[in-house]
């Protein structure tokens, strides 16, 4: 039986983008993205407004267990020296599809379980969130120890999911904000988000293994949802070139596409200042978000 460092080595692949150092006195604060085959942080120096380290974990064993990930995830967390910083603020943004959206009138605590034992099939002994935001009211399922090392590693955690923030970054963020069609494109999942007439039309989370599987999923949403893609306005956020295989295939098919941008109210330098602004979006733009 392999111990932790060696499933480590064989289960992750470690990508340090930014590694700089901050002074005693500086605010810190963690940024987390985390799905089925990633794990991301950027610490942010508040007091210089500057991304100072940024790293990218991607899980190659996909068979381990909820308690396998919690250990490997605290052994990460140990080795990358997380646990030792002070972080004035730590916001964690989960990515599933153990969700479901609700209109407010649906929405009472009380009734939260059963929707979502309605919408996603047994919920077990998962723990219900929900977000309220202005768009709609968003709730998801999450197992009680990954709650309980979230809060026993870092007390002061915002724990969200990554749904309701890609929601309110469509309506609130600079560059997404006269775009239609928001789609974020992770190691194994996509996001696709859709407003209309400022109002929340579509959301929903893909699974996927090849790029004619996210083009399937994105032609099929828009075709559901009768929009023309001659005419729809796009975003895209992605750890992917400009020029990617998966971005020309896309442009074939819509017409209008650009690509994110980070808020200004935090920048990258030295090692990694030609950074693409459309990468780890979510991890590096959450804190905009107030849910």
């Amino acid at each position: 039986m392999l111990d932790l460092p060696d499933m480590v080595q064989e289960a992750y692949q470690i990508k340090q983008l930014v590694l700089e150092t901050s002074a005693k006195d500086d605010l810190l604060y963690l940024s987390v993205f985390i799905s089925n085959q990633q794990f991301q942080y950027a610490v942010i120096n508040q007091t210089k407004q500057q991304v100072i380290e940024l790293a990218d974990i991607e899980l190659i064993d996909k068979h381990v267990n909820d308690q396998q990930a919690i250990d490997l995830l605290a052994l990460l967390i140990q080795n990358q020296l997380l646990n030792h910083k002070k972080f004035e603020k730590v916001n964690i943004a989960i990515l599933s599809n153990r969700f479901t959206m609700l209109p407010e009138s649906f929405s009472e605590a009380n009734k939260l379980s059963d929707l979502m034992t309605f919408t996603n099939g047994n919920i077990g002994d998962e723990k219900i969130l929900q977000h309220k935001t202005k768009y709609c009211d968003f709730c998801f399922g999450m197992k009680a120890e990954w709650l309980d090392f979230f809060g026993k590693t870092f007390p002061n955690a915002s724990v969200r999911h990554a749904g309701a923030l890609s929601i309110s970054l469509l309506f609130e963020q600079f560059s997404l904000r006269d775009k239609q069609i928001y789609l974020a494109i992770h190691n194994s999942q996509i996001e696709i988000c859709v407003k209309q007439n400022n109002a929340l039309l579509f959301y929903n989370v893909f699974s996927y293994e090849s790029k004619e599987d996210v083009l399937y999923y994105l032609l099929f949403s828009m075709e559901q949802l009768q929009l023309n893609p001659l005419l729809c306005s796009m975003a895209i956020a992605a750890e992917l070139d400009t020029n990617a295989d998966l971005i020309k295939s896309i442009k074939k098919y819509v017409k209008q596409v650009d690509f994110c941008v980070m808020d200004k109210s935090i920048s990258i330098k030295d090692k990694s200042q030609t950074l693409p602004q459309h990468y780890y979006f979510t991890l590096l733009n959450q804190h905009l978000c107030a849910l």
